[in-house]
């Protein structure tokens, strides 16, 4: 469990530095948020797999903002992929977990 917590505390960290820029002083990714991304069966409230979704996709645009020169077509399209397989994913819990009413 604590091994957990440290991993998470360490994955928001290397979010943060991907959200934030010179220009922008964006706060630390609330920790139940980046453990419900990594593991969505963790939610406790609907709320939680939709800010999941919702900083999944703030790291997506960001990330291929800053090094999309750095990147081939073929790996952004990799990229995009797999955030929408792990938005697919989320929204599989959301239901499975919250019903319908959720979405």
């Amino acid at each position: 469990k604590e091994q957990t917590i440290e991993a998470n505390k360490i994955s928001a960290r290397a979010m943060h530095s991907i959200l934030s820029s010179k220009s922008t002083n964006k706060k630390l990714p609330d920790i139940t948020v980046v453990a419900v991304l990594k593991r969505p069966c963790e939610a406790k409230e609907s709320s939680d797999i939709h800010n999941a979704c919702t900083l999944l996709v703030e790291l997506e645009q960001e990330f291929l903002c800053k090094y999309s020169e750095n990147l081939t077509g073929r790996e952004k399209g990799l990229i995009r992929l797999d955030c929408d397989a792990r938005i697919g994913d989320l929204a599989t819990h959301l239901i499975n977990k919250f019903g319908r009413k959720a979405t």
